[in-house]
């Protein structure tokens, strides 16, 4: 890759929207801690050149559309939450000039038995290409990669279970800088069990000898820096936002917000 000379952008972090009615006091809704971050990221588009937004995973509570002619109504199978999502956080981003990066949660596949509906699945499969199997390999779907000013972007799903993705997306350039993101945290810390030590080791030996910049994380519902094996994580699944200020295909600051 190529560098951007005097390049100065950013990328804005969050997670665990929960769209949906079991997290909001207005319906079906983003979780009310969460009801203003939509306004503050185009309020602060301008002045701070963000071009990106990424949210990773639990975009809803179940994972429905209200369409599943094979599900149960129990867990709220019968609501829309993918289309608030759309309308209440996709498109306001979209409309103001801002590219939206989502990946899938857990609880985005928490539709009900016998588990053949999958609308959130099946949305990222329409929007990104990214990668669907609906009714088996739950964790091996919402991969994808994206491209922005020289640095690429990696979805991994609920965790990094795909390696098979990971391994053919990685840059040839082992120099060139990375963003990785998923839904379950990754750190010793509550929730981080939700995927096993020797998962993380062999997700750790894929990527270890590359410039990965950023690894981003949701599920444990806080906001955060940490490192992990030498590679810094955010979770921004809090009340913060979390804005990446890249000086061309670096990360010069950080600003929770």
């Amino acid at each position: 890759m190529s560098s951007i000379s005097n390049k100065k952008w950013a990328i804005v972090l969050s997670s665990d929207l929960h769209f949906g009615s079991v997290h909001s006091s207005h319906g079906i809704d983003i979780r009310d801690d969460k009801r203003n971050h939509v306004q503050k990221i185009i309020d602060m588009k301008d002045e701070h050149n963000v071009e990106i937004v990424i949210s990773a995973g639990d975009i809803t509570d179940y994972g429905t559309n209200g369409i599943c002619c094979f599900c149960s109504n129990n867990n709220n199978n019968s609501e829309d939450e993918l289309t608030p999502l759309i309308n209440n956080w996709v498109k306001p981003l979209e409309n103001a000039g801002l590219d939206v990066l989502l990946t899938a949660g857990n609880h985005d596949t928490y539709t009900g038995h016998p588990y053949f509906h999958k609308p959130v699945l099946r949305y990222l499969k329409k929007k990104y290409n990214a990668t669907y199997w609906p009714w088996f390999w739950m964790k091996y779907n919402g991969c994808y990669a994206y491209s922005k000013n020289n640095v690429l972007i990696l979805s991994l799903g609920i965790y990094p279970k795909n390696l098979k993705f990971l391994k053919k997306n990685l840059p040839k350039d082992k120099k060139d800088p990375v963003i990785i993101f998923y839904h379950y945290n990754t750190v010793n810390e509550p929730y981080a069990d939700w995927w096993k030590e020797d998962e993380k080791d062999a997700f750790y030996e894929v990527i270890k000898d590359y410039n990965i910049i950023a690894i981003n994380n949701g599920h444990y519902h806080t906001t955060y820096e940490k490192e992990w094996r030498g590679f810094r994580i955010f979770n921004s699944a809090g009340t913060q936002l979390i804005r990446f200020n890249m000086n061309n295909n670096k990360i010069e600051s950080v600003d929770f917000i």
